[in-house]
């Protein structure tokens, strides 16, 4: 499938949630490992409800970002990128904490290098 195609073997899929990714799942696309729910790492760190991305990015202190695109999709993919970027440039014993509680250690440093490099 093109999606097959569009993969890379070292692509991480990142969601805020798990609908998107069940949603996917539900549509027949095969999704690769290791696959993160930033929303459970934010609620690990912050040990609260964070709401949609927009509304964790104050409790986390991050100024809004620049949408990436058009409409709520730019908007909330820039939001994701900030909070993952934030949460992974943090120190170690934060991100091992967060990742701990949400059942996400595998490839955390993976994670971390891919996303601080860009």
């Amino acid at each position: 499938t093109r999606w097959q195609a569009f993969l890379r073997p070292s692509d991480v899929i990142v969601s805020w949630g798990h609908f998107p990714v069940d949603t996917l799942a539900a549509d027949g696309l095969v999704l690769p490992r290791p696959r993160y729910d930033a929303r459970a790492l934010a609620c690990a760190v912050l040990k609260k409800r964070t709401g949609t991305v927009e509304d964790c990015l104050p409790r986390m202190q991050i100024p809004l970002p620049e949408p990436y695109g058009a409409g709520r999709g730019g908007v909330r993919l820039a939001g994701l990128c900030v909070v993952m970027k934030h949460l992974l440039s943090t120190s170690p014993e934060y991100i091992t904490r967060a990742g701990e509680v949400a059942g996400h250690v595998q490839g955390v440093k993976e994670v971390k290098n891919d996303l601080v490099a860009k």
